[in-house]
């Protein structure tokens, strides 16, 4: 039997957009709210182009990678910087606290641990207002 290996893929980092530097705003965060005990990566993902029609993922966390990928729709002057902030923040919570096991096997991803510390973030509620907003302007016409 011949034994392969698996090569990995390199990833590349693209943390520097036009608007925002998501490596400073993660530094940022990672000294405010996490003593800066986390070691993780952040790069944009996507083209910033064009808006889904009925869903947009703003960001996401590869718990096996290490990785915070932020949708470079947000690399926008007309985006607010605390919402990019948050952004990062909720991956970066990811990281901390992981999914838990529900009931038949299915995991709960923002369960009521993170939820709570999701709202310990300063501007959350200008966040929610904002999330309204942006799916009354795209998603509702």
């Amino acid at each position: 039997m011949l034994g392969f290996k698996r090569k990995k893929k390199r990833i590349i980092l693209r943390p520097i957009g036009s608007v925002y530097n998501l490596q400073e705003i993660y530094n940022a965060l990672n000294h405010k709210y996490f003593d800066e005990k986390l070691d993780l990566r952040i790069s944009w993902f996507g083209r910033g182009e064009t808006i889904p029609k009925t869903r947009i993922t703003f960001g996401s966390y590869n718990h096996n990678l290490k990785l915070i990928k932020i949708n470079r729709l947000l690399d926008k002057e007309h985006i607010p910087e605390y919402f990019v902030h948050y952004i990062v923040y909720h991956e970066m919570l990811h990281n901390i606290l992981p999914p838990k096991r529900k009931r038949r096997g299915r995991h709960h991803i923002h369960h009521n641990e993170f939820k709570s510390k999701e709202r310990e973030f300063p501007q959350f509620s200008e966040v929610k207002t904002f999330v309204k907003k942006w799916k009354k302007v795209h998603f509702e016409n």
